[in-house]
């Protein structure tokens, strides 16, 4: 099924592109994490329902040793777009897990991301992609992480976005359409969501990044990579 033994589950192409470009510059090097997508696993979609289809196939390889650690990050989701929002994704991933003996709500580890124990399978965290740890998206996150130097530029592309009128993209795509926006105007547009690390386009130091890793080291401890 898959070829590590601890595994990231993300909704998409563009989450495993980031996170394949973040593991690296955060010292996950050389250690078995391996980012797939529910298509990585042979579902014939990707997104957040079908995280939670592949979730079952994950947790009955702890019993079978395939695999050891897991972690999920999906988005929150606008609510007002029929979305689920942080505490429904939460009660959702908690159902899911249920059924295999994991407890009914997860340990909030830090802002955004959790943790949901068991007596006797290894622990899974959950991370949530939002702007307010309550709706949001990916993008609405990555905004939080970009880099100082980079701030100014960044603030033109806002306002850019922000004048355009007649909008064709709804006000929950807001954040995507601002971050695609920065990135083709950069100096290799082609590059895609990769080069926010590559180029150094986010602060690695920043708080969301450093919420992100802590949530990482207590999914993926180094005593077992």
């Amino acid at each position: 099924m898959t070829d590590s033994s601890r595994v990231l589950l993300v909704e998409g192409a563009g989450d495993k592109e980031f996170f394949e470009a973040l593991l690296p510059k955060l010292g996950y090097i050389d250690v078995g994490i391996q980012v797939y997508t529910p298509t990585d696993l042979k579902a014939e979609t990707d997104g957040k329902k079908s995280v939670r289809v592949k979730l079952s196939a994950l947790i009955n390889g702890f019993q079978s040793g395939t695999t050891k650690r897991l972690g999920i990050v999906l988005d929150a989701d606008y609510k007002t777009a029929g979305g689920q929002g942080t505490e429904q994704t939460i009660k959702d991933v908690a159902s899911t897990l249920n059924v295999y003996g994991y407890a009914n709500s997860p340990k909030n580890v830090v802002a955004e991301g959790y943790v949901f124990e068991h007596d006797r399978l290894p622990s899974i965290g959950l991370w949530i992609m939002s702007k307010d740890n309550k709706e949001g998206m990916f993008e609405d996150w990555l905004k939080m992480a970009v880099s100082q130097e980079e701030q100014p530029f960044f603030q033109k592309v806002l306002n850019t976005v922000n004048d355009i009128e007649s909008k064709r993209f709804s006000a929950i795509h807001q954040s995507k359409a601002e971050i695609n926006t920065w990135l083709a105007w950069q100096k290799k547009p082609s590059l895609g969501i990769k080069s926010v690390v590559q180029d150094n386009l986010i602060d690695l130091d920043c708080t969301a990044i450093k919420m992100l890793h802590q949530w990482l080291q207590v999914v993926f401890p180094k005593e077992t990579l």
